[in-house]
């Protein structure tokens, strides 16, 4: 009988130990206690800002320009037809000449390899109606095995 009442004030000190304040008056109005509390917890680090330089330039060393041979992959879980794109001539030709028809699938666009920002916007301004990003496409060349761009991934196939 002595352990029920030892262990119901130990479960009791633990509650009030981790328990934190959220609200300290809720009348429609809720005020956070966290500006109250602030002083006694660790100042968060600072927010590093991004290196844009190294955003608008993105390179995949793995890919190149070239020809893409079509072939057949099932991919039943991705979201929306992916095409992968440089910022050089063949590839802002392939973005206009399939356009259309990328807009058409919902197709969302990553830009592998790019030498400045200027291309970069080049780039954007051709995909005008199209969702695309500047990123590396190394962990796409690796897993799907792709040596060239511009490319279009789809649930079905791989093709260009």
């Amino acid at each position: 009988m002595s352990r029920l009442p030892a262990l119901s004030l130990l479960l009791l000190c633990s509650t009030a130990i981790y328990a934190q304040p959220k609200v300290l008056f809720d009348s429609g109005r809720t005020i956070s206690s966290d500006k109250y509390i602030s002083s006694l917890q660790s100042e968060p680090a600072p927010k590093q800002k991004p290196n844009i330089a190294k955003l608008a330039t993105p390179s995949t060393p793995e890919m190149t320009v070239g020809r893409v041979t079509k072939r057949t992959v099932s991919l039943p879980y991705l979201p929306s037809p992916l095409f992968l794109i440089g910022a050089d001539n063949v590839s802002i030709q392939w973005l206009s000449k399939h356009r259309q028809a990328l807009i058409k699938a919902g197709a969302v666009g990553l830009i592998v390899n790019s030498a400045s920002a200027s291309d970069l916007q080049a780039v954007i301004r051709a995909a005008e109606g199209l969702q695309v990003s500047p990123a590396s496409g190394s962990d796409l060349a690796k897993q799907f095995n792709l040596k060239h761009y511009p490319v279009l991934i789809t649930r079905t196939q791989i093709a260009q």
